[in-house]
């Protein structure tokens, strides 16, 4: 028995492309960078290192050292939840946005971006071999997929994006 006050799964989809990259996909971008943030904030108040922690003195990376910091846990619980997050709203973004090759390329990035973000959370500094490919990798392909849907956004001026967004 279906209820006829209760959408169905196509009108909900249906909605859901028609306004772009959706609510749902912008608000995990957010809580995503927020979740990233107050775990850095958290990390660095509990940051026992040889003197307290500086953005100057000292590299993001050292607030997911367990000999570090005092909520390490913290800071890499961040980095694999704000990841598969950004996750989603980079892919979100990229479906929005496939109109063309470069869009296409750009979701990749940002896919590859996202899972290594997290990854920086699942190899912290301490495994440094594993920690610096995943560093690496985010740092370039996250640059890449930022370069490449500003590019998409900017030469094809008739998706309409939230204000907000761009």
């Amino acid at each position: 028995m279906t209820n006829k006050y209760l959408p169905t799964f196509d009108s909900v989809t249906f909605q859901l492309n028609k306004i772009g990259p959706g609510p749902i996909a912008a608000i995990a971008g957010i809580i995503g960078c927020l979740v990233i943030g107050f775990g850095a904030l958290i990390s660095a108040i509990y940051f026992f290192g040889s003197e307290a922690y500086s953005p100057s003195n000292h590299f993001v990376s050292e607030l997911g050292r367990a000999n570090a910091s005092g909520s390490a846990h913290t800071f890499n619980l961040s980095l694999k939840v704000g990841g598969l997050l950004l996750l989603i709203f980079g892919l979100a973004l990229g479906r929005y946005l496939q109109q063309s090759r470069v869009a296409k390329f750009a979701t990749a990035a940002s896919v590859v971006a996202s899972l290594s973000f997290a990854a920086i959370g699942v190899f912290p500094a301490n495994e440094w071999t594993p920690h610096m490919i995943a560093a690496g990798t985010f740092f370039t392909t996250a640059m890449l997929a930022i370069v490449l849907f500003s590019y998409c956004i900017w030469k094809n001026r008739q998706w309409h994006l939230h204000r907000f967004i761009t």
